[in-house]
């Protein structure tokens, strides 16, 4: 995993694949550039990239583990965020990121579309990039 930090442009890592395990640290790291903004409550925030990281890494194929997952977390204004996703693979099923999604039967293996759904803003997707980039506002 490769993390690069810019205030100015915002928090940009990198993980494999492979990396599952890695993204409870991600997600630690996450929290520490939130709260050089002086933002107190992300869990919203940290909910969502944690959900899209898993999302994107069992959804490919695990022989393709030298392939990245890359991500990039900048501050719009104020307590509002952009994340954004990009894969290498098919991690993404575009379509269970639908809004208008309110069945509570939802598969256990799609609950993490529909937090995603829930707690974000928007969200745009880029299937031609396997690119998914969601807005979320913290507080």
């Amino acid at each position: 995993m490769v993390f690069f930090v810019n205030l100015d442009t915002g928090f940009t890592f990198c993980i494999s694949y492979s990396e599952l395990g890695m993204v409870n640290r991600v997600v630690q790291e996450t929290e520490k550039f939130l709260k050089v903004y002086g933002i107190r409550q992300y869990m919203n925030l940290l909910l969502v990239l944690r959900e899209l990281l898993i999302i994107a890494i069992v959804g490919n194929d695990e022989n393709e583990t030298d392939n990245l997952i890359k991500c990039r977390i900048s501050n719009c204004s104020g307590a509002r965020f952009k994340i954004e996703i990009e894969d290498q693979g098919g991690g993404f099923e575009y379509g269970m990121l639908d809004r208008s999604i309110v069945n509570t039967r939802v598969p256990v293996k799609n609950k993490g579309y529909l937090l995603v759904s829930m707690l974000s803003d928007d969200i745009e997707v880029t299937p031609a990039l396997n690119k998914v980039t969601v807005y979320v506002t913290c507080g």
